[in-house]
């Protein structure tokens, strides 16, 4: 038995101490994926964190803007361990889209023993109508030389209508001074 500097007894008793240091994806070391530009549907979007070593209990909720929302919806969403830390999300139409909507997809990561979370944004999608031909984000030269032509009715995309109605004369209007309604400045 040990004794205090005053003389008493001290009880003393070992024991073993374990810490969890967990580790968590975070927005530094997960990367998203996923198309940016669809007419078809469903499509995927995926996840992926190079983090290894004791990782945390964590939480994962896909989710759509509100520019995408009205027109899509997460129909599927699972995550894995094994292999590291990835996962994906089925994303499907349930309201057609008129022309385009342009929006992204939102990934939050929660991590369950803080309740903390971090969030990723996916590129911007864009999400053509079975009448558009292209916008100013598919094809921002061809939109550029067609809205300078007059050929298109619309600043951010051409209808298949209006690029099947253009004439072979129209891509070298009289009094171009170029020739051409395709010249870059």
């Amino acid at each position: 038995m040990k004794k205090s500097s005053d003389g008493s007894e001290v009880l003393s008793k070992s024991i073993t101490l374990t810490m969890n240091n967990y580790v968590y994806p975070t927005a530094s070391n997960t990367t998203m994926a996923g198309t940016t530009t669809t007419t078809d549907e469903p499509f995927e979007y995926t996840w992926e964190s190079s983090i290894t070593g004791n990782v945390g209990p964590i939480e994962v909720e896909w989710s759509l803007d509100e520019y995408l929302a009205p027109y899509f919806e997460v129909q599927s969403q699972e995550w894995s361990t094994e292999g590291g830390y990835h996962g994906s999300c089925i994303i499907k139409k349930v309201n057609d889209v008129e022309f385009f909507a342009k929006g992204s997809v939102q990934l939050t990561i929660t991590y369950i023993n803080s309740g903390q979370s971090f969030i990723l944004t996916g590129g911007i999608i864009t999400i053509l109508g079975a009448d558009v031909l292209m916008t100013v984000d598919t094809n921002p030269g061809a939109m550029e030389a067609m809205v300078k032509g007059g050929l298109c009715a619309n600043l951010q995309y051409m209808t298949k209508d209006e690029a099947a109605a253009v004439k072979d004369n129209q891509f070298n209007p009289t009094g171009s001074q170029t020739g051409s309604i395709f010249y870059n400045n």
